[in-house]
């Protein structure tokens, strides 16, 4: 999740791939929808890790760096509704020469689960330190649920950069809804908005509100151990970028 990049033009389709894997076929982080993620009681002890590749054009992290992106992450279930988890990113722009890295540290803390209560709530918050620009601080409210058959799920995820030129708070929404259309195949079609600040503020720094949408699809494979999910989504806005792909692996212990 990385440097702000201003985005002008605008193209209709953005891509996405994420491809999951874990070594349980039922503890462990789940990948139920491409992009975003949701809150999740696990099995105290548990371990997970993972790597992510994403590449967009003209994009603005965090839907997706200006270029190409490599995460590397890890977490731990210290409590059934406690995790923690530390990342580290690192972009090269095609815009902008040269390399970023940025580090994280994020504690997620889910309030509300579906069994007694009927939706899964949480929230997290986190520390960013982009070795190249800013000290930022970040955090979000998660929320999914089901109603019937469809798995649906939102965040909204704020960052407040302590640097020169950077949006006083930069807002991000997600939202996504699932249907199983098999025992191992879901569709769905999933929205991202970025720099939603701009609707209330006159000056935004990073050019105006983004918005996506699309399908996307996830496969449960090998009972379980195992995930893959593909998306598409078209740019709705001027703002919005070219094109963005990202690819993820992940493993629970």
């Amino acid at each position: 999740m990385r440097s702000h990049v201003h985005a002008r033009a605008m193209t209709r389709m953005a891509l996405l791939l994420g491809v999951g894997m874990t070594s349980a076929p039922v503890h462990g982080e789940d990948l139920p929808f491409v992009f975003q993620q949701v809150p999740q009681a696990e099995t105290p002890g548990s371990v997970f890790g993972g790597y992510a590749v994403s590449y967009g054009r003209r994009a603005t992290p965090p839907l997706a760096p200006d270029g190409v992106e490599h995460a590397w992450f890890a977490g731990f279930h210290a409590l059934e509704t406690l995790s923690a988890r530390l990342s580290a990113t690192l972009a090269t722009r095609e815009r902008l020469e040269g390399r970023a890295w940025r580090l994280g540290a994020e504690v997620r803390q889910v309030l509300l689960g579906r069994e007694r209560f009927g939706v899964d709530l949480g929230v997290t918050a986190g520390y960013l330190r982009e070795l190249d620009r800013a000290h930022v601080a970040a955090g979000s409210l998660q929320a999914a649920g089901a109603v019937g058959p469809v798995e649906v799920a939102g965040t909204v995820y704020l960052e407040k950069a302590f640097a020169a030129g950077r949006d006083p708070v930069d807002v991000i929404v997600t939202a996504g809804a699932a249907f199983p259309v098999a025992s191992f195949v879901s569709l769905g079609l999933e929205y991202q908005g970025q720099d939603l600040e701009d609707l209330w503020e006159r000056e935004e720094a990073e050019g105006g509100a983004r918005h996506l949408l699309g399908p996307t699809a996830t496969f449960d494979l090998f009972g379980g151990r195992a995930a893959a999910g593909v998306g598409l989504a078209a740019g709705l806005t001027r703002n919005s970028p070219d094109v963005v792909a990202r690819t993820t692996i992940l493993v629970n212990f």
